[in-house]
């Protein structure tokens, strides 16, 4: 469950690691003469730890209030701060890299 350490930066952003890499989370159902709900995903990355181990996360960044108090009650889903978020999403670090699904 995400914690409630306030690791959001001064802009109201938080940021998430799932252990679900491509977690779509459903922010509001779809209204009448609209095709899908209104949703946010989860942007799968790759990290290969310095003794070769791979490991797969989806990450997320909002500043969306509504969407923050449903991640909080996620179990797939821990908050993180801005510079875990950077060292895992910076695919100009050799040891990172968009993963496929």
């Amino acid at each position: 469950m995400a914690g409630n350490n306030n690791q959001s930066n001064d802009s109201g952003k938080k940021f998430y690691r799932s252990s679900i890499p491509g977690l779509t989370v459903i922010t509001e159902q779809a209204k009448e003469g609209e095709v899908a709900p209104q949703s946010e995903r989860f942007v799968p990355y790759q990290y290969i730890s310095d003794i070769g181990e791979v490991f797969v996360h989806g990450y997320l960044a909002t500043d969306d209030g509504k969407l923050q108090a449903i991640l909080a009650k996620d179990s797939n889903v821990t908050e993180i701060d801005q510079e875990a978020f950077e060292k895992y999403t910076d695919t100009e670090n050799e040891k990172v890299k968009r993963a496929a699904l």
